[in-house]
C-alpha cells in the first residue's frame, strides 16, 4: 500500500499576485530611502562647514587679510562636497562668504543653498531654502535660524558687511603704510564705531551711521611715526622737538591755509628756514606728509579723472580721485558719472515742464544720447506718441531764417526761438 504525500504550493496567479504587490511596495519605499540619503549628505556637508567656520574664526585674529580670509581646502573642498552632491558656488569661497550649493540640476532636489560668513571675527550663518519641501526647511532653519531666509535680504545685508571689511581693511593698512613712510603728517585710521551698529540679521534700514563703508575718517596726526589722536598734543609734541620758532612757522602755514607751489599736481617741497632742514608738503592748511599723500590730497580734491603717474612712479586709473585700479573700472566709472549728469539734466527738462525733442548731451554713453520726448515735462514713448498728444498737435511759427534753420536747427541764430522751443530744438 503506497502512503501518499500532500503536497500544496502557489499557483502561478498567487505568486504573480504577491510579486506585484512586492513591486508596489518597493516603489514606495526606494524614494523615502533616497530622502533619508539626502538628508544625511547635508548633515555631512554642515559637519565641514562647521569646522571650516571654526578653522576661519580662528584665523580672524590673524592681520593678513589674505590669510585670514583662506578656506582650509583641508577640511572642505570641491573634491569631498561631490561626494555628497554639492559644489562650492561661484565667487563665494573665502572666509567672508562661503557657500556651497547642489550640483544637480533636478529642480525637485531637497540639497539647499547653505553657506557662513566670518567678519570681524563673527560668524554668521546662511541658507536658503531651494524647495517647499518641510524637511528640507526644518533642516535650513536648524543650520541657520532666522538666517533661513527665502528673499535677498540677508545676502545684501552680507554683501554690505564685506564690503565694510574691505575697506576698513584697505584703510588699515594705508594708516599702518603711513606710520612707516612718511611717519610725519596729517592722516586718517578707520573708526570702529563705523560698524558698532550692524546687525547680525536684516533689518529694514541697517546702512546707519554705525553700520557704513565711510568709517576711514577718525583724524590722526603723526610725528616720527608716533600717531597722536589730537591736533593740541601733536602741535606740543612738534613744539617740543622743532622749538617755538619753527612752531610757529608752520602755525603761520594752517592759518594760511598754505598749500605748497605746484604744476599740474607735481609739488616743490616747502623748506622754512626757521625748520631747516626738514621738508613739508602743506595741501590747504595741513601737512600732507609726503609728496605722495599731497598728491593723493590733490587729485582727490581736483576730482582727476583720467589716468594719472604719482611721485612714486605708480599709475592710478582715477574716477572723480579715487583709484579703481585698472582702466576698464575707470572708464566704467567715468561712464557712469557722465549718465547721473544727464540724468539730472533731463529731470530738470522735465520740472521746467519742457516740450519737444530732448537729447543731454549727443554722442555720449547711455542716458546721455537718448531721445527723450516730452510734453509739458511729460515724457512720451516715442516722436508717434508725442505727435498723438496735445503737444504735438500744435501749430509751430515759421523758421525765422528760413531754409538756415530749418537743415541746421542748432545754428546760433536760431537755437532759443520761439520756433525752435516749439519743434524740440
Amino acid at each position: 500500500m503506497k502512503a501518499t504525500i500532500d503536497q500544496k504550493g502557489f499557483s502561478l496567479l498567487e505568486l504573480i499576485v504577491v510579486l506585484a504587490g512586492l513591486g508596489i511596495l518597493s516603489s514606495l519605499a526606494l524614494p523615502n530611502f533616497m530622502r533619508v540619503l539626502d538628508f544625511n549628505n547635508i548633515d555631512a556637508v554642515k559637519a565641514l562647514l562647521n569646522s571650516a567656520a571654526a578653522d576661519c574664526l580662528q584665523n580672524s585674529r590673524l592681520t593678513d587679510s589674505t590669510a585670514k580670509n583662506k578656506i582650509n581646502d583641508s577640511i572642505v573642498n570641491a573634491t569631498n562636497l561631490e561626494q555628497y552632491g554639492y559644489k562650492i558656488s561661484d565667487g563665494k569661497d573665502t572666509c567672508q562668504q562661503f557657500s556651497i550649493e547642489s550640483s544637480s540640476a533636478n529642480k525637485k532636489d531637497v540639497r539647499f543653498p547653505i553657506g557662513f560668513s566670518v567678519i570681524d571675527g563673527k560668524l554668521t550663518k546662511t541658507a536658503k531654502p531651494s524647495s517647499s519641501d518641510q524637511g528640507s526647511m526644518n533642516s535650513c532653519k536648524k543650520w541657520a535660524g532666522i538666517n533661513c531666509t527665502v528673499d535677498d535680504k540677508l545676502q545684501k545685508l552680507l554683501d554690505h558687511k564685506k564690503n565694510i571689511q574691505d575697506t576698513k581693511d584697505k584703510c588699515t593698512a594705508n594708516y599702518e603704510k603711513f606710520l612707516k613712510n612718511p611717519g610725519n603728517g596729517e592722516t586718517t585710521k578707520w573708526d570702529n564705531d563705523a560698524e558698532r551698529g550692524c546687525p547680525d540679521s536684516p533689518t529694514e534700514n541697517y546702512k546707519t551711521s554705525t553700520c557704513t563703508t565711510k568709517g576711514c575718517v577718525q583724524k590722526v596726526w603723526v610725528l616720527d611715526s608716533t600717531p597722536y589722536y589730537s591736533k593740541e598734543a601733536y602741535d606740543q609734541a612738534v613744539t617740543d622737538k622743532k622749538g617755538i620758532i619753527c612752531t610757529a612757522k608752520l602755525k603761520e602755514y594752517e592759518k594760511d591755509k598754505k598749500t605748497n607751489f605746484h604744476s599740474n599736481g607735481n609739488p616743490l617741497a616747502l623748506t622754512p628756514s626757521e625748520c631747516s632742514p626738514d621738508k613739508y608738503w602743506f595741501f590747504e592748511g595741513s601737512d600732507a606728509g609726503s609728496k605722495l599723500k599731497w598728491q593723493e590730497k590733490y587729485h582727490e580734491k581736483q576730482l582727476t579723472t583720467g589716468k594719472t603717474t604719482f611721485s612714486d612712479g605708480s599709475t592710478r586709473y582715477l574716477c572723480l580721485g579715487e583709484d579703481k585700479k585698472t582702466e576698464a573700472l575707470m572708464k566704467k566709472c567715468d561712464e557712469d558719472n557722465k549718465s547721473a549728469v544727464c540724468e539730472v539734466g533731463v529731470n530738470k527738462k522735465k520740472a521746467e515742464k519742457f516740450s519737444g525733442k530732448f537729447i543731454a548731451n549727443p554722442g555720449k554713453p547711455g542716458v546721455c544720447s537718448k531721445e527723450y520726448w516730452l510734453c509739458e515735462g511729460v515724457e512720451k514713448t516715442d516722436k508717434a506718441a508725442y505727435d498723438a498728444s496735445s503737444c504735438g498737435k500744435k501749430v509751430c511759427p515759421p523758421s525765422p531764417f528760413g531754409d538756415l534753420c530749418i537743415n541746421n536747427p542748432t545754428h546760433r541764430l536760431c537755437k532759443n526761438t520761439e520756433w525752435a522751443r516749439c519743434n524740440g530744438f
